[in-house]
């Protein structure tokens, strides 16, 4: 008799699921029957959630009629009448989840750099189609801000990049919400729009859960339970966001971080996990033999992703919001808070210059 019972769960976009179901085979010596009164004296029974069906002689399978994978599951066996303890056997699930939205056709082809995308500044038209307007000193600090601090890319240091835009663009064309673009300096004026949209209160407040709890763990479920209950996901994974309690919060919250997409999610057990995903900075990497990967550690809840996060880093979250937070145009009045806090300075000369132009 095996100890562990393997049950595979393999889901490819919004196909219904397959379950390949484990089988127990039972020698009747371990139960102290002979083999002509053992089917009679034999009892198995499963842990609610799973069904047990005799598929031959000393023979059952075992499938889910409902799975929680955080939970370790079990079938026992006894022997009816005699004083022997029952035999618990864990069952070990496997996860193999493809997303429903198709990543790879959608997602731009050219990385996440100024050699191959051109170099971006912010641009005011870009910047009126992103947000609702407000009077005009308000747009100029929003615009000079922290708008200024995250929408461009450059050739030369600092470099910036729009990897949250690219990923947020993927999906929404994945969703069929966001048309073929004409040109690739089509596509990157939209994808610049989509990167502003990270500053949109609704995109900040569904953030902000996912920044104190700060776990890679809550993540990863969160994109499984989308991926078993509709066959696909439309979250965004944001990387090496810096925890709370770090005392470079202020910068780190704007100059770290990294936007990728979930395609692949599988796990092996209680405790280990993957997820490969649509990385703007490597596109190649997409349906290639080494695709870009996020390793989970769920017991600990840590991470390790490329050279970015490593398993011994526990002062890194994790964040997966949905993407309605970022479709539309919306407020960003945390975000002139923030141009505000971060640099009072040059927030004030925002404000005040037109005031000064009238002077002179």
């Amino acid at each position: 008799m095996s100890a562990t019972l393997a049950v595979t769960i393999t889901l490819d976009g919004d196909r219904p699921p397959r379950v390949t179901p484990a089988r127990i085979l039972v020698d009747v010596t371990d139960f102290g029957l002979d083999h002509q009164d053992a089917p009679g004296h034999l009892r198995v029974r499963a842990d609610p959630g799973w069904r047990v069906e005799a598929v031959g002689p000393r023979q059952w399978s075992v499938t889910p009629s409902r799975v929680n994978p955080d939970q370790q599951a079990s079938v026992t066996l006894s022997n009816v009448g005699a004083r022997r303890t029952p035999s618990r056997l864990p069952i070990h699930v496997r996860l193999d989840l493809r997303n429903g939205l198709d990543i790879a056709r959608h997602a731009l082809p050219l990385a996440n750099r100024a050699s191959a995308l051109g170099e971006v500044s912010p641009s005011r038209e870009v910047f009126e189609r992103t947000f609702h307007p407000l009077p005009e000193p308000l747009n100029r600090l929003l615009f000079e801000g922290l708008y200024a601090d995250i929408v461009y890319l450059r050739l030369e240091s600092p470099r910036g990049g729009l990897c949250s835009g690219m990923a947020h663009w993927t999906i929404e064309r994945g969703l069929g919400r966001e048309p073929d673009p004409v040109s690739s300096s089509a596509a990157v004026e939209r994808i610049t729009m989509f990167h502003g949209r990270q500053l949109r209160d609704r995109a900040l407040l569904g953030s902000l859960p996912w920044f104190l709890r700060g776990s890679s763990r809550a993540a990863f479920r969160a994109v499984r339970g989308d991926l078993l209950r509709q066959g696909w996901t439309d979250r965004a994974i944001d990387v090496d966001i810096p925890k709370l309690w770090r005392r470079d919060i202020a910068t780190a919250i704007v100059a770290e971080g990294h936007v990728v997409v979930p395609c692949h999610l599988r796990q092996d057990g209680l405790s280990h996990g993957a997820i490969e995903v649509y990385d703007p900075n490597a596109p190649e990497a997409l349906g290639s033999d080494e695709p870009r990967t996020i390793r989970f550690d769920l017991a600990r809840d840590r991470y390790a992703y490329v050279h970015r996060v490593s398993l011994d880093d526990t002062n890194v979250g994790m964040i997966a919001v949905r993407q309605r937070a970022y479709s539309g145009r919306g407020t960003a009045f945390i975000a002139l808070l923030g141009s505000f806090v971060l640099n009072p300075p040059r927030a004030l000369r925002s404000l005040l210059r037109e005031q000064q132009n009238a002077r002179t």
